[in-house]
């Protein structure tokens, strides 16, 4: 009788065995997993940032283009370089790292284009990441119309509506850029609204 409870004692304790190394493996696999779905969010959300970054930057390219000529925003896919600190087009992309950019300019009415700046990186093996930012640019030398308004002023450099704030911070806060030249025209509707920001 003593030799049958030793025995079960005994295979008692190794079904605890396996079920310990089973929960064990599990919670191992678990954590496993969740650190590598960590670690690729934050290199995602990384590469995301960097990828918003070069996009904007585009666009800041393509006004630099304008600056220099109107007639060099030709409609089509275009790369950027610097070339004597000014940017310039150049082929129909350009590369930095992993990520490949496409300036796209279209015409949007009488002098003024709508240029996208479009970002694309293999996010994944099976998923690549993309991110385009839009803005219009006119020919604001070709533009005769007076500044009459905050609006006419967000006009000449491409933007569209403008809108009166108190400060250059306020047109941050709301994702919008301040062009001085509309500063006076808020200035006289309202001294305490002296700043005019653009809806990009």
């Amino acid at each position: 009788m003593e030799w049958l409870n030793t025995n079960s004692r005994t295979g008692f304790s190794l079904v605890e065995v396996l079920l310990s190394a089973a929960m064990l493996a599990f919670l191992v696999t678990a954590l496993v997993g969740a650190l590598i779905v960590g670690r690729e969010s934050v290199a995602t959300s990384g590469a995301q940032n960097r990828a918003i970054f070069l996009a904007e930057e585009g666009l800041e390219a393509a006004r630099d283009v304008r600056k220099d000529a109107y007639a060099n925003l030709t409609d089509g896919m275009h790369g950027v370089v610097m070339s004597t600190n000014k940017w310039v087009f150049s082929g129909n992309s350009d590369t930095t790292d992993i990520f490949t950019r496409v300036i796209t300019v279209s015409a949007a009415g009488t002098n003024r284009k709508q240029v996208t700046s479009t970002v694309t990186w293999p996010q994944t093996v099976q998923r690549p990441g993309s991110v385009s930012v839009i803005t219009y640019l006119s020919n604001w030398q070709q533009t005769n119309a007076p500044i009459n308004s905050c609006t006419s002023a967000c006009l000449i450099y491409g933007y569209s509506t403008g809108t009166c704030r108190p400060n250059a911070n306020a047109c941050s806060q709301n994702g919008e850029i301040n062009v001085p030249e509309g500063a006076l025209v808020c200035q006289a509707e309202n001294p305490l609204l002296n700043v005019c920001c653009c809806q990009p």
